[in-house]
């Protein structure tokens, strides 16, 4: 038995040190006759009527001052626990990664089981203007927006949202606002009442809802009860109470959902003028259409994995391509072969061959096809819709 001078907790409670809090001055210490540890008063199990737990004989052991050293430190020394079984450790974002934007992702992953939902996405979001984040269902675009508010944790991988990781949600969530999917509200209360409750709830301040209201064209609904609105209303509700902290970034999720084609428009205008003031605003849409008009830029899906991030003009520019008929059917394959020797990727269907080149190349290849015996009945160039390039790049057949 140490004595007073002992510098090792061995006559200290040893629930205390696992705790990693001192023992109370003055509390009683017992030793357990048959395991040896040792217990102070505070720990010991309680006794019932039903089931009277003996008490350990008191020994006389002097006692032990903590060393000099914080509860934090001394959880430290001790082991950490091991990690979930499939799950794997998400590092901070390496110092400085990302700070100047709005989004940043690096290999995030999530998985649930053996089905991957998101595979290693890596985007950069700058801040400000209007970016789409577009996909077919199942696509992984709901569960990266739950990564990025904190709502899933992710399986492998990082990300920071204006500057600050994922693993601390709290140092950023105050200065995002989001829809995600159906907003919520009270049913019996008017949509002015929500978002008042809302404000004073999240401690804003109440002086923005008439003027949110007026943003989302329900000024004149604004004291209707929520229950009455229409699918429409409920979504424009929604977007005024994410704008209620005057968030940096907007994240939403079919904003348009259940608008009429004014209201599309209108709800198209109202963004893009937030974008211009400097605001992030992220889109997710299955609105292939209006995404084109609306956004600057896009993040584009195909089952969890990133396919294309850059902005609408790029996209645009891959989207131009020639259209080449050979009079002689049979000869398409040798003027496939013909475009990929000179670099240009090209397939062929019945008997007409796509060629991923821009139109000033129609002139060499009529040459090139020319010299190779093979005569052009039709050439010409063909720029896609932006609608069809991103069905093409995602897969027509994706389902959710």
């Amino acid at each position: 038995m140490p004595g007073p001078d002992a510098t090792q907790p061995e006559a200290s409670c040893g629930t205390c040190i696992r705790l990693g809090v001192a023992t109370r001055p003055g509390a009683a210490l017992y030793r357990n006759g048959t395991t040896g540890v040792v217990t102070c008063q505070d720990h010991l199990p309680k006794a019932t009527p039903s089931r009277p737990v003996a008490r350990p004989a008191r020994v006389p052991v002097q006692p032990w001052a903590p060393p000099a050293q914080t509860p934090s430190v001394i959880r430290e020394a001790l082991p950490s626990p091991p990690p979930l079984p499939g799950v794997q450790s998400v590092p901070p974002p390496a110092s400085g990664g990302g700070r100047g934007d709005a989004i940043h992702t690096e290999g995030l992953t999530k998985r649930y089981g053996e089905r991957t939902a998101v595979n290693g996405l890596s985007i950069r979001v700058a801040r400000g203007g209007v970016v789409g984040f577009v996909g077919p269902n199942g696509a992984g675009k709901t569960t990266t927006i739950r990564m990025l508010m904190g709502l899933v944790r992710p399986t492998a991988g990082q990300a920071t949202i204006l500057g600050e990781s994922i693993t601390r949600p709290s140092r950023y969530l105050d200065r995002v606002g989001a829809l995600i999917e159906a907003p919520a509200f009270y049913p019996a209360l008017t949509g002015r009442r929500n978002l008042r409750a809302l404000a004073t709830l999240g401690g804003h301040g109440a002086e923005r809802v008439d003027d949110l209201l007026a943003q989302v064209g329900l000024a004149d609904r604004g004291d209707h009860l929520y229950k009455s609105y229409s699918l429409g209303m409920k979504q424009r509700l929604g977007i005024a109470a994410s704008l209620l902290s005057d968030p940096d970034l907007l994240i939403l999720d079919e904003p348009t959902n259940g608008l009429d084609p004014a209201g599309i428009h209108e709800m198209r205008d109202f963004l893009q003028s937030l974008g211009k003031k400097g605001k992030t605003i992220f889109v997710s849409s299955h609105l292939l259409s209006e995404i084109q008009r609306m956004c600057d830029r896009l993040v584009v899906l195909r089952l969890g994995t990133l396919v294309f991030q850059g902005t609408v003009a790029e996209l645009e520019a891959t989207s131009t391509a020639i259209i080449a008929v050979p009079q002689q059917p049979a000869q398409a394959g040798r003027l496939v072969a013909l475009c990929k020797a000179a670099g240009h990727a090209a397939t062929q269907r019945d008997g007409t061959v796509t060629i991923q080149a821009p139109d000033a190349w129609c002139a060499e290849l009529n040459s090139k096809a020319m010299r190779a015996g093979i005569v052009l009945r039709e050439l010409r160039p063909h720029t896609f819709d932006l609608e069809e390039r991103i069905l093409d790049m995602t897969g027509r057949e994706a389902k959710a």
